[in-house]
């Protein structure tokens, strides 16, 4: 990927759009008891770049409270697929209609530590026109939280460290931007996504 990317938003959903087409998302299976749920990584395509919406979670969740999340959470029965469910859960906490989500493909599952959830990631664009009416829900959603992909491609957002996962240690990322850290689950999809377009050049 350049290291100064375009600020033609059209540039790198196409980009998305062309990596995306290629990729077999990789499943795991490690056979353990672990609850599913998807993600959707969603583009928001505006006049001086792509930004990348997060949600800032409230304290009233379940897990990870406080903590910057995509739009998702679990797979309920009703669901027809991970997809299904990912796009329900973006309408449900952030208020994007999936007739104006455009899905690119799918990531590589990943699974949580703490709250044991086995995570299936979607990438999607806005497709409807801007700005975009969202709504939060509240009892979840504390803050919709939109960064410029520019920015999370910065030297500066950009943090390795050392984590410990099953007893071996593994080099993980963190992004920053201003005063909020992504992390965990959220900053090892959101790390898939980019080594993803990279490596397709």
């Amino acid at each position: 990927m350049d290291a100064h990317p375009t600020h033609d938003p059209d540039e790198h959903i196409a980009r998305a759009r062309r990596a995306l087409a290629t990729h077999t998302p990789r499943l795991l299976d490690d056979d353990l008891p672990r609850r599913n749920a998807a993600v959707l990584l969603l583009l928001h395509p505006l006049e001086g770049g792509s930004e990348i919406l997060f949600q800032v979670r409230t304290n009233r969740v379940r897990f990870h409270k406080g903590e910057i999340s995509l739009p998702g959470g679990a797979i309920d029965l009703e669901d027809e697929s991970p997809r299904h469910a990912a796009l329900r859960e973006t309408h449900e906490e952030i208020g994007v209609h999936p007739a104006h989500i455009e899905v690119l493909g799918g990531l590589d599952q990943i699974a949580t530590r703490s709250s044991n959830y086995l995570i299936t990631p979607f990438v999607g664009v806005i497709t409807a026109t801007t700005p975009y009416p969202f709504a939060l829900a509240n009892r979840e959603v504390a803050e919709l939280l939109t960064i410029p992909v520019e920015a999370l491609l910065s030297e500066e957002a950009v943090r390795w460290g050392v984590a410990d996962r099953d007893g071996e240690p593994v080099a993980e990322r963190e992004f920053f931007y201003g005063e909020h850290r992504i992390w965990g689950a959220t900053a090892r999809i959101l790390g898939s996504y980019f080594d993803l377009l990279e490596g397709a050049g």
